[in-house]
Order: structure tokens, then C-alpha cells, then sequence
């Protein structure tokens, strides 16, 4: 629901969950504790980069959380709209996703959906404004907020398109390297306008995301390059292992990729 909080005139949205009927208890109840979950989570976060929630609970008999009303267009659609967006542009949305995740890593939250239609752009700024919605799926590391809820094997959750290698066998639990993995494959489809793994089917997308290396397109400078395929390495521990890190190799890098661009587009052209 679009709302307005009595007490403050606070802009809000609230979320219901509405469970289809012949859904069997087991799954009812499962699925609630994902729901309050979520809400706990969003509840701790503060990072400007993050969706705020203000409260949740229990609306007409249904569990609900009250979220901040966000202003703004899915990446998605945004891209869809625009097209590949310049380096600068797509280095800042980014960092600005990586600063979100920093936090939450540290508070043992993994988003575990990291994605274009889970990233809201405001465009009332220049550079936009992002902020990162949607940790509907997210697992909790062992030791925050609440007890671990380990995904069943054999479920696939999450985006295939953006998901790490290691999250296909429903043997690994999440972590912040398969955040880290998702972010580099937005970064390379930002700068490219382009998915950069796709496929007709989750088996096929499955094949590439664990065995095929990610092809950064030639007119992107190799400094770039660089990170992305670091960010996309197929074993976790040859990733980079925290959003900060990330972060500062992105704003180093930054510089010598604008200076490349022309010379790398008229290579990749001829």
C-alpha cells in the first residue's frame, strides 16, 4: 500500500504478506518467518544507500512491514530507457550499492539478490542517487540478528543472471563474495547496456556462471576490466572479500579508464 503515517505525515510504504490459500501450514509458517525476517533486517540498517523500515507487524491478520516511500525508477528500466551509461555514472551507482553492502556485511546480512530491478534510482541529482531495496531473500550469518534459516537443498533463490557459481549447488551458504559477484556482473552490464550472462534456460546460465569466464568487451580499458573480472572470479576466495575494497579499487581505477575510453572504443570499433 502507498500511505501517509498518521503521527508524522511520513511518506510510507507498506508491504502485506498476502499467502495463497493452498499453501500447506509448513509452508505458511516458513514463509512468515522470511517475511519477519526481512523486516528485522531492514529494521537494522541505516546506510543512506539502504530502504529504511520504521516497523512491522501484524495488519488485518496479515504480517506487514512499513517501509520508507523511495521516490525513483528501477535500474532496469533506467537502463532500458538510456541505454550503456558512462563510466563515471556507472562507478558511482556502484560504490554507492558497495557502501550499502558494506554495512550489511558487517552486520553478517548477505542480500543474496543483487540486481538492476533491486536497485532504485532518484533521479532528482546529478550523478542519481541509488538505494538498495529488496532483502526479501537475504541470509543471516551465524551470530546476527537471529538464528541462520538455511535455504532447503535443491532451492535455487536469487537471480540466475547474477548469481554466483558457488549459490547453484544449494550446498553453500551466501557471502559477502557472492554480493561481491552480483555487484562486478551489474557494473559490467551499466557500462555495457548489455546482461552479461544470459541464456534460454536456468541450466544454460547455470553452465556459464560456473565454468565460462566473464568477457568484459574490449572497448572497456583493461583497469576496469581488471576489477570487474576480479569481482566475477568463479572461486570465492580469488574475489575480493569486502565491499570497501572494492570501493577504493573502483575510485582508483576510475581516472585511467576515462583517459582510455576514447583510444579503447576506436580499437574495439576498427
Amino acid at each position: 500500500y502507498d500511505a501517509w503515517r498518521v503521527e508524522d505525515g511520513r511518506h510510507v510504504a507498506i508491504k502485506v504478506l498476502a499467502l495463497p490459500e493452498d499453501l500447506d501450514k509448513s509452508e505458511a509458517e516458513l514463509t512468515k518467518k522470511r517475511f519477519y525476517r526481512e523486516a528485522r533486517i531492514l529494521s537494522s540498517l541505516k546506510n543512506e544507500h539502504s530502504v529504511h523500515c520504521f516497523e512491522y507487524g501484524v495488519f488485518s491478520g496479515a504480517p506487514c512491514v512499513v517501509l520508507e516511500f523511495v521516490e525513483g525508477q528501477q535500474l532496469d528500466t533506467f537502463l532500458r530507457d538510456f541505454g550503456a551509461l558512462p563510466f563515471e555514472y556507472g562507478v558511482d551507482i556502484v560504490c554507492q550499492v558497495l557502501e550499502a553492502l558494506e554495512e550489511a556485511h558487517s552486520l553478517g546480512i548477505i542480500h543474496r539478490d543483487i540486481k538492476p530491478a533491486n536497485i532504485m534510482v532518484i533521479q532528482d541529482s546529478d550523478p542519481p542517487v541509488v538505494r538498495l531495496i529488496d532483502y526479501g531473500i537475504a541470509t543471516l550469518l551465524e551470530g546476527a540478528l537471529g538464528e541462520l534459516m538455511k535455504t532447503k537443498l535443491g532451492v535455487v533463490r536469487g537471480t540466475p543472471s547474477y548469481m554466483a557459481p558457488e549459490l547453484f549447488s544449494g550446498t553453500t551458504s551466501a557471502s559477502p563474495e557472492s554480493d561481491i559477484y552480483a555487484v562486478g556482473l551489474v557494473l559490467c552490464e551499466i557500462i555495457t547496456g548489455t546482461i552479461a550472462v544470459s541464456g534460454s534456460s536456468l541450466v544454460q546460465i547455470a553452465f556459464k556462471q560456473a565454468h565460462e569466464p566473464l568477457e568484459v568487451p574490449k572497448n572497456i580499458p583493461e583497469c576496469l576490466a581488471r576489477v570487474i573480472r576480479k569481482c566475477c572470479e568463479k572461486e570465492p576466495t580469488d574475489r575480493y572479500h569486502n565491499a570497501r575494497d572494492v570501493i577504493n579499487e573502483l575510485r582508483e581505477v576510475l581516472p585511467e579508464a576515462v583517459k582510455q575510453r576514447a583510444k579503447c572504443e576506436a580499437e574495439y570499433l576498427q
